[in-house]
């Protein structure tokens, strides 16, 4: 095989040009999703699920202040009723749905620093930044988490951070992620078949399963101390 020639000055040029517009670009990403997440926070309140389910719920929270962690009233997770009850204070200043909406906001950031970090650790990759900022243009993100108000992306963060342990060989934080996950969603189990992988392949001790249930059930004593119930599913 021939040896490539040398790059000319002018095309070492142009390419250091592009590389720094990619990367100047990639801070903007998120930047204009931002903007359309201010964007999606005052619609959807006509939505099934906000008008039957989140918005009575945020009422209930405000309304039973601690004594509504145990959340009887939902059938979503403690875990959940304990972020509402933390944002139950912006009601009054941007209202109900968008501070429901918001709850979702800091778990796209906890995503998308987990997805740099997957990116980095597997493949060393210069577009780890630019895999990153992508997550910001998903759609289907948008409509879930800031149109619907749905709270998938926070049980999805966790189970990203439960990959991106597991490849830096953090079992120990690896379980505890994927228990928090679960605390949140039932629907974190289908991503079990990598425990499983991974301790056949001795990057998982047994000791280290016990930290999922430490996780879950730390999650769910609040509501226990109140006679409350455990996750749904």
């Amino acid at each position: 095989m021939a040896a490539e020639s040398p790059l000319s000055p002018l095309d070492r040029a142009a390419r250091a040009i592009v590389r720094a517009g990619e990367a100047a670009a990639v801070p903007f990403v998120p930047v204009a999703a931002l903007a359309a997440v201010a964007v999606f926070l005052p619609v959807g309140q006509d939505a099934q699920d906000m008008v039957n389910f989140l918005i009575p719920w945020m009422e209930e929270v405000r309304r039973g202040g601690l004594g509504g962690l145990s959340g009887e009233f939902s059938n979503y997770s403690p875990p959940y009723i304990y972020l509402l009850y933390l944002v139950s204070w912006r009601v009054p200043i941007i209202g109900t749905v968008p501070a429901i909406k918001l709850i979702g906001l800091p778990f796209v950031f906890l995503a998308s620093a987990a997805i740099y970090g997957i990116v980095s650790d597997s493949t060393g990759s210069r577009v780890r930044a630019a895999a990153a900022a992508a997550l910001w243009l998903l759609p289907t993100l948008m409509v879930n988490a800031f149109y619907w108000g749905q709270a998938d992306i926070i049980y999805a963060a966790f189970l990203l951070w439960f990959v991106r342990w597991s490849i830096a060989d953090r079992p120990g934080a690896a379980a505890l992620a994927f228990g928090i996950a679960l605390s949140f969603k039932l629907q974190a189990m289908f991503v079990s078949p990598l425990l499983l992988y991974l301790l056949l392949h001795r990057r998982l001790r047994p000791y280290h399963l016990a930290l999922i249930p430490a996780a879950w059930t730390a999650l769910m004593i609040p509501p226990s101390l109140q006679g409350g119930r455990g996750p749904s599913a």
